[in-house]
């Protein structure tokens, strides 16, 4: 499973189909602030290119009595900047980049934006960072990541002590604006988190979270939400793989062909950081010519080995477990239904007696024991080195 473009878009109404987020990031910013808010930042607000929220918040608090427009717009564009930082801000989401606020400067084009893929490459790209073995702390709008957990995984799913019912104007993610218990999920405790994610079946998957939901303005993008095009976001590029979960659309999902995309795993890495003359659009022309042509690039048979069992090949090549603990369970599981099996089919055949039947289910628990020795002795004592 996996968060989708079409997730960002019923959770969240961000617009989809549009142009990629991209623009200028080595100007004088003091200069676009002073252009766009109609005041010039301090140093100790203003560093390295990126803006405290705070100083956004307190500045622009509440619209003076009587604002013109331009006065007006300025707040409206502080107001969006704020929002901004929610889905694109460090890892304190107290500061943003002002290249953000140079894509506000004319609210007819920030429209346009296509605001929901940009945020889903903000959070892939957050979520790898977040694998590896030494970082504590992670960027992005990872609260979507949180409400699409709590719709497609219920065992993580926290009781609303007020249910909240959608109207026709309501985003999807709104059915959380309330007060919520845990008091029957686990809360911070990483082994519980795991071990539900190994044990659970297909059944507790709610695969298709959205069938009854119809907004129009979550639904105006649904022709791309297939698309095979990369996600961009300034200097960020991730590839996007619908052909991997179909079944969150409601499709049959079939073995998937390995990505033929040529995608150049060195730009997985680039950050903003000592490059603030490149020129995104140009330096990425490939992969920006690539989501342009999105609507033409949709999820179909030349994406998959048609010949190919998924289930056959998935158990073959997946990784089915996180934990060894979980491993072993599930070996162990096996090993007893498939004696319990034997011995049901064994029952009423009156050519065996106990004696023929009881030395193979003795076996199989000794193997049983043996492998829960095994594997417990061989646990790490940190499973994600």
């Amino acid at each position: 499973m996996s968060i989708t473009l079409q997730d960002i878009a019923i959770i969240t109404g961000l617009p989809i189909d549009g142009n990629a987020v991209c623009g200028p990031t080595n100007m004088e910013w003091g200069p676009v602030c002073q252009n766009l808010f109609g005041v010039t930042p301090p140093e100790t607000a203003l560093t390295y290119g990126s803006l405290k929220i705070t100083w956004v918040r307190n500045t622009f608090l509440n619209l003076p009595e009587g604002a013109n427009a331009v006065i007006t717009q300025q707040y409206a564009r502080a107001y969006m900047f704020q929002v901004l930082a929610l889905l694109f801000g460090n890892k304190s989401q107290n500061k943003l980049h002002c290249c953000f606020l140079k894509l506000l400067a004319d609210f007819g084009v920030a429209g346009q934006y296509s605001w929901g893929s940009a945020t889903l490459a903000f959070l892939y790209k957050e979520l790898c960072t977040a694998s590896i073995k030494k970082t504590i702390e992670v960027a992005g709008p990872v609260f979507i990541l949180q409400l699409w957990a709590w719709k497609h995984l219920p065992y993580l799913t926290p009781i609303s002590i007020i249910p909240i019912n959608l109207n026709g104007d309501d985003l999807y993610g709104f059915r959380w604006d309330t007060k919520r218990t845990y008091t029957h999920t686990p809360t911070h405790v990483l082994p519980a988190y795991r071990s539900n994610h190994d044990t659970h079946n297909k059944d507790q998957v709610v695969w298709t979270s959205y069938d009854n939901y119809l907004h129009p303005w979550c639904l105006a993008g649904k022709r791309i939400w297939l698309t095979t095009a990369p996600l961009l976001c300034f200097q960020i590029v991730e590839y996007y793989h619908p052909e991997r979960v179909m079944r969150q659309f409601g499709l049959l999902q079939r073995c998937p062909k390995w990505p033929t995309d040529n995608f150049d795993k060195s730009v997985h890495c680039v950050k903003l950081t000592g490059k603030a003359g490149v020129d995104w659009c140009r330096h990425y022309a490939h992969y920006y010519r690539l989501w342009n042509e999105r609507a033409q690039n949709i999820v179909g048979d030349e994406n998959f080995h048609l010949d190919v069992d998924y289930t056959t090949w998935y158990h073959q090549h997946g990784h089915l477990f996180t934990t060894l603990e979980a491993a072993a369970y599930m070996y162990q599981q096996t090993e007893i239904n498939n004696m319990l099996t034997s011995a049901v089919a064994n029952q009423g055949r009156a050519d065996l007696t106990a004696q023929q039947v009881l030395p193979a289910i003795v076996e199989g628990l000794t193997r049983v024991k043996l492998s829960m020795e095994a594997d417990i002795s061989s646990v790490p004592t940190d499973i994600c080195g």
